[in-house]
């Protein structure tokens, strides 16, 4: 036996220990990293109950709390249920497409589960992260990942813009909607189609394949020269554009064949009839009953102001942004925090439960994913992959 060969097998286990604590950095396992993400979303959001306490006063919220009927609470974790089988059906479809990795149920349902607990923990780009790592560890290149990662991401996106924008026109053709409610409306109205306009014209068959080809940035400039650092941040900023526009692509291609892909077409609104459900759930516990559009345009233009990945999953500023929302909308401000809490409860802080419990599987996940079948293309490929 060769020295090499005598020398690979510790190789191997210094490159698998090299591979775990990346996991670890990646998923939070760091116990003070985890604890002080959760210690700081703990913080802002009592910080929002005690700022918003002061507008309303701690009187107004003492007597919506000795109202609450707390039997239908129960009830929000039948909108957890239905969100998360929606997620994973859309997740499941728009990974496999166009000679994508065919995730199995179990595995991708690990993913998911991981990312949406990666807000409470402290990642900043939460579920993108984990995304990405999945689509790599599946077999993706780099790119490719990039590019899949922000198509499941712009349609989840997409889903909730939709229904936001068909609410909007809704109540645009009532009569009698409050102010605040109706600039919500008339902003969803004339922003959406827009941006699926612009979508369109980007991701088509004339743009995508010019837009999509970005110039080899080189290695990292080592020394101080100004225009190098230049040309390489150019460089990285149009590799980033292009996958951005490859991500519509994959959008688009999914879009293009709703039969193939049923899955990624129905499954992102069926993740957000579930969220709305929960909200409508935690504001009829608190014993308000909000009409379905006005509690999608509130929810979605809450989503839209606090969209940004920021530390903490965004605690403190979601739940102020979903309490004004709601209130824009009619509901009691005392009633508007509780519900806005409550949801947060359930769809924030209930997911990093399992997502601790699968934290120790990130091996056994990470060999079901590199097994993924990737053997189904599609005869119709996609503009990306042509142009790789």
């Amino acid at each position: 036996m060769s020295a090499t060969e005598e020398r690979s097998p510790a190789g191997d286990r210094r490159g698998q220990d090299e591979q775990e604590k990346q996991h670890e950095q990646l998923f939070g396992v760091d116990k003070r990293k985890a604890l002080l993400g959760v210690a700081l979303a703990a913080g802002l959001s009592l910080a929002a109950v005690a700022v918003i306490g002061q507008v309303t006063s701690y009187g107004e919220l003492e007597r919506a709390m000795r109202r609450a009927d707390k039997s239908w609470l129960p009830l929000c974790l039948a909108g957890e249920l239905l969100g998360y089988l929606g997620y994973l059906v859309a997740y499941r479809s728009v990974a496999a497409a166009d000679d994508g990795p065919r995730l199995r149920y179990r595995d991708a349902a690990r993913v998911i589960a991981i990312g949406l607990g990666a807000y409470v923990v402290g990642s900043g780009a939460g579920g993108l992260t984990v995304d990405f790592w999945a689509m790599r560890r599946a077999g993706a290149e780099t790119h490719e990942a990039a590019r899949r990662t922000l198509a499941l991401n712009t349609l989840q996106a997409a889903g909730l813009t939709i229904f936001a924008a068909a609410a909007g026109a809704y109540l645009l053709a009532l009569s009698g909607t409050r102010h605040a409610a109706f600039v919500m409306a008339a902003v969803w109205v004339s922003i959406v189609p827009l941006c699926f306009a612009a979508a369109a014209l980007v991701s088509g068959p004339r743009l995508a394949p010019r837009l999509i080809e970005a110039p080899d940035s080189g290695a990292r400039p080592s020394g101080r020269e100004l225009a190098a650092w230049g040309r390489w941040l150019r460089a990285k900023l149009r590799k980033a554009f292009a996958d951005t526009i490859g991500g519509l692509v994959f959008v688009r291609h999914v879009l293009s064949h709703p039969i193939r892909y049923a899955g990624g077409v129905l499954g992102y609104p069926l993740f957000w009839l579930g969220d709305f459900f929960i909200l409508w759930v935690a504001l009829a516990a608190f014993g308000y009953h909000l009409s379905p559009p006005r509690l999608a345009v509130a929810e979605a233009t809450a989503w839209a102001l606090s969209f940004l990945p920021l530390p903490a999953g965004g605690s403190g500023l979601a739940e102020t942004t979903m309490a004004y929302t709601l209130h824009a909308v009619g509901v009691p401000l005392s009633v508007a925090l509780f519900a806005a809490l409550t949801y947060r409860a359930v769809n924030f802080w209930l997911p990093l439960l399992p997502a601790l419990a699968l934290l120790p599987q990130v091996s056994s996940l990470r060999e079901g994913l590199a097994s993924a079948d990737r053997s189904g293309r599609d005869e119709d490929a996609a503009i990306h992959q042509q142009a790789d």
